[in-house]
């Protein structure tokens, strides 16, 4: 199997899982007890805590471990609430997570406003955009009091991968005492991310998106945030998220984040090239494949292969290095993955996490212009760190020579 699907999960990496299996297996201990047994327990965690307040630049005491994004993302809605918010502003591009929360939000209570901004057709939302909605709250009812407002923005999205210009929404919401929340599931651990820079006071993440185990992930909450529990309990995480925490999750995100840190520049310029090679092979083959990720131009001049040897920067692209999201015209998405996946292809055709929808990705359908049937049209393929240029090159040619048949069979042309 040729797996390129790393936007919706990615693999363990061996250290992590090296991790795990300790924490379940010798360090069994729950951190919470007093008793010896429990203290690597309790000592692996604070490592984790320190590691990825290291990498957001942030304090230690910021960090408060979650089951994953969809936990965290609910918890940065919910839980900012602290029963003043009654404008929230967030994009039609945001993971489920965040915009069914933002709909369970605004009908649970009198007054509230729900603001949802358009991206352009690269999937971006401006800070200038952003601005108007927060001036236009604040001289409304639904938001008299900057404290009375979350700016919700993804880092980068999980289906285009275009990475948002978070910096600057930051410095709006910073300059009108907003707080500001960002979903960087699909981006932490692959890109950047300061958040006393990019004025963020929450933040989401999630360990299965670069390479820890499934069921662990964390929200930085700046120190002067306010931030409600939504889970009740025995208090854990300084009664923010109340629940036994994933011990053995935690212990694998230590070793998959300390991986990223150190690999995080020559993996993103790695995938980088693979991507961009292979969507060549792709465009000179099929040259009538609609691009919906923002990829760099000039893919298909002569010059283009030398282009991926340039480090790849975040502050200088808009799209994840692995991220490819491209429409087959006259194919049926559905149908070509069900093709590649007899041949050895994993792809996707949107977010896992609404596999066995009938509808269109909400994501695409949100960019101007996008039709129903160009979305229904479109796969994503993503790329990770244990893919090869021969993977590559492989799953190249049988998305070819698959979309090739397809439009045979569709054309009634005999094969």
């Amino acid at each position: 199997m040729i797996y390129l699907d790393y936007a919706a999960s990615s693999p363990v990496l061996p250290p992590a899982a090296d991790m795990a299996v300790r924490f379940m297996t010798e360090e069994y201990a729950n951190p919470s007890s007093i008793h010896q047994a429990a203290e690597e327990s309790r000592a692996v965690i604070d490592r984790c805590r320190r590691k990825l307040a290291d990498m957001l630049g942030c304090s230690p005491t910021e960090i408060i471990f979650t089951s994953g994004g969809t936990e965290s993302n609910n918890l940065a809605v919910f839980g900012a609430d602290s029963g003043k918010t009654r404008c929230l502003i967030t994009t039609a591009i945001e993971h489920e997570s965040v915009l069914r929360a933002a709909e369970a939000w605004e009908s649970a209570g009198e007054g509230r406003s729900l603001r949802v901004l358009k991206p352009d057709d690269r999937g971006i939302v401006s800070a200038e955009q952003t601005e108007e909605a927060v001036l236009e709250a604040l001289s409304s009812r639904a938001g008299r009091e900057a404290g009375e407002i979350l700016v919700s923005v993804m880092t980068a999205n999980n289906e285009l991968g275009t990475i948002e210009p978070i910096r600057e929404i930051g410095a709006v919401c910073r300059k009108y005492g907003v707080l500001f929340h960002t979903d960087a599931v699909q981006a932490f651990g692959h890109i950047p991310i300061d958040v006393r820079e990019c004025g963020i006071g929450l933040l989401s993440a999630s360990g299965h998106k670069f390479g820890a185990p499934k069921g662990v992930g964390f929200l930085y909450k700046a120190g002067d945030v306010p931030l409600c529990p939504i889970l009740f309990g025995g208090g854990q995480e300084r009664t923010l998220r109340s629940g036994t925490l994933n011990t053995p999750g935690i212990a694998g995100m230590l070793a998959a984040a300390e991986y990223c840190e150190t690999h995080m520049a020559g993996s993103a310029k790695r995938i980088f090239g693979l991507r961009n090679a292979f969507l060549r092979e792709i465009l000179t083959a099929l040259p009538d494949t609609l691009v919906n990720s923002p990829l760099p131009e000039g893919l298909l001049t002569e010059t283009a292969a030398d282009n991926d040897d340039e480090e790849f920067d975040a502050a200088s692209v808009i799209c994840l290095p692995g991220h490819l999201n491209l429409c087959f015209p006259g194919i049926e998405a559905e149908t070509l993955l069900i093709h590649l996946d007899l041949h050895g292809v994993a792809a996707s055709a949107a977010s896992a996490c609404a596999s066995g929808s009938l509808e269109p990705s909400h994501v695409l359908t949100a960019l101007p212009g996008m039709t129903s049937e160009r979305a229904n049209a479109s796969l994503r393929l993503s790329f990770g760190e244990f893919t090869t240029e021969e993977e590559c090159a492989e799953a190249a040619e049988t998305v070819i020579q698959s979309v090739k048949m397809l439009r045979k069979l569709r054309c009634g042309v005999p094969l």
